[in-house]
């Protein structure tokens, strides 16, 4: 069985500031799903996310996120 474990909590800013959906409520991502590949984080929302995909990657350099890919 492999086993993971937590090394560290935070928030990923993954939207541009002040992005909106149809009920102009601000979009936010709540993670249902988390793969790592060795390089970095592949997660994906649940929600709908206007104009944008609900998958999305971020890059990993020592333990520490840099970069959001749609």
């Amino acid at each position: 069985m492999i086993r993971a474990k937590v090394l560290s909590h935070g928030t990923v800013h993954c939207f541009p500031a002040g992005l909106r959906d149809e009920r102009d409520r601000l979009v936010n991502a709540e993670v249902s799903a988390v793969v790592y590949d060795g390089s970095r984080l592949i997660l994906a929302s649940d929600k709908p996310v206007p104009g944008r995909s609900p998958v999305f990657a971020v890059d990993i350099d020592e333990g520490a996120s840099r970069t959001i890919q749609p």
